[in-house]
């Protein structure tokens, strides 16, 4: 039996192979005689050595293969790891931006709580009575309510 596993193909096909046999160099059909055993045996340990050798440079470029591998994956790791690094980083630096940028926009809220507080008191300090004003300068008064005031 054989075994078709192709990359890309999606399905692994297994057909019959009758060419595969256990025993490797063929066997001859008589009976054995010591130099015909001999060449048999030999034939096949030729064979196994082939194989074996075979085997060994295909497990070396496997061992090649992911050793690449290996190191390829180490080196995504650490690009990785230093892109995570930077971006912290970044993060870190904007937040202390938002933090400086919050402590001075509370100062400056203070500052105008303050400056409408004054106006307030210096209004509240101009004030008189409607009754001690004269008319004409009442009517101006009134208009000077209406009109709304715009600090910067």
């Amino acid at each position: 039996m054989c075994f078709d596993s192709r990359p890309g193909s999606e399905i692994s096909r297994v057909f019959f192979c009758f060419r595969v046999t256990r025993y490797p160099a063929e066997k001859p059909k008589q009976s054995f005689t010591p130099s015909s055993w001999q060449e048999y045996s030999e034939a096949n340990l030729d064979i196994a050595n082939k194989q074996i050798k075979q085997c060994l440079a295909l497990q070396a470029k496997i061992d090649t293969v992911l050793a690449h591998v290996a190191s390829h994956l180490k080196s995504q790791k650490d690009l990785a790891d230093r892109a995570f690094e930077r971006r912290i980083d970044e993060v870190k630096a904007a937040k202390l931006l938002l933090e400086k940028q919050l402590s001075e926009t509370i100062v400056k809220i203070g500052e105008m709580e303050e400056s409408i507080r004054s106006v307030e008191r210096a209004i509240a300090a101009k004030q008189v009575s409607p009754d001690s004003i004269p008319a004409f300068d009442r009517h101006q008064l009134m208009i000077k309510k209406q009109s709304t005031l715009v600090f910067y």
